[in-house]
């Protein structure tokens, strides 16, 4: 209950903001996600510390959450420092679920001008797969990070080999 309180109230005290933190640690895979959402929800980048660990649980669902709360957390700020650990994480994650989230999770990254090819890179590869095209779960994941960083960035956000992919998934 008194995570639940913290996540509604947004952590705005220091006795919440610990609740959800010391919940990342929890047993419980659902407390784990709940906790590892709330934090992204507060759009802190000052709390990324304590979520990133989260993008290596044991459980799929909090990894996903984890990497949602990783792009919610920056909302409101630029995330180029982050870029490097979704995407060394997407070279990593074996679940298509997660893998989709993400490239969802990268295409809605604020980002520079010069970390922007990165993430169409990475959204290219995360379209494919060893025998083909990716599992329709990590596409749905990839067609809404494409949308997301088209729209932030304007026709400019995405090569030719990207534009390519997308007709060719169309």
């Amino acid at each position: 209950l008194r995570l639940l309180a913290a996540e509604d109230a947004r952590a705005t005290t220091e006795h919440d903001l610990n609740v959800l933190v010391e919940a990342t640690a929890n047993e419980a895979p659902f407390a784990r996600g709940t906790a590892v959402r709330a934090l992204g929800r507060l759009q802190r980048p000052e709390v990324i510390e304590n979520i990133i660990p989260l993008l290596s649980d044991s459980v799929a669902s909090v990894r996903t959450a984890a990497t949602n709360a990783v792009a919610q957390a920056y909302h409101t700020s630029t995330a180029d420092d982050v870029v490097s650990v979704l995407v060394g994480r997407a070279t990593e994650e074996a679940d298509p679920e997660v893998r989709g989230a993400l490239a969802q999770a990268l295409g809605r990254l604020d980002v520079s001008p010069t970390s922007r090819p990165r993430l169409v890179e990475t959204l290219v590869a995360l379209s494919a797969s060893e025998t083909g095209d990716a599992p329709t779960s990590t596409l749905s994941g990839v067609l809404l990070g494409f949308e997301a960083l088209v729209r932030r960035g304007g026709g400019e956000a995405l090569n030719a080999e990207a534009t390519q992919r997308l007709h060719t998934l169309t």
